[in-house]
């Protein structure tokens, strides 16, 4: 089962850093990570069925929006890491 790591206020929901989810996708992961905690989640990682702007998610450290987006596969041993993007000035 890959393992989704959270970051900022998404950690909140979880209580906890890492979460481990089932999933043979991208997005069958944060589906089910979404499930788990509740629509305050589900509005935040998938607002209409797409990745939201405002994350950026990796897939062993790699952005999924160059790899496959939500259809990027996953193996048990992935790692999915959940970062919002934070601006400044």
């Amino acid at each position: 089962m890959p393992t989704i790591r959270l970051f900022a206020e998404l950690r909140r929901f979880t209580g906890a850093s890492e979460v481990t989810v089932q999933g043979s996708t991208v997005g069958e992961a944060l589906n089910a990570l979404s499930q788990s905690l509740g629509d305050a989640v589900r509005e935040k990682l998938l607002p209409d069925g797409r990745l939201p702007q405002e994350l950026i998610v990796l897939l062993n450290g790699r952005n999924v929006q160059f790899l496959g987006g939500l259809d990027t596969p996953v193996a048990e041993t992935d790692r999915i890491a959940i970062v919002p993007v934070v601006g400044g000035g």
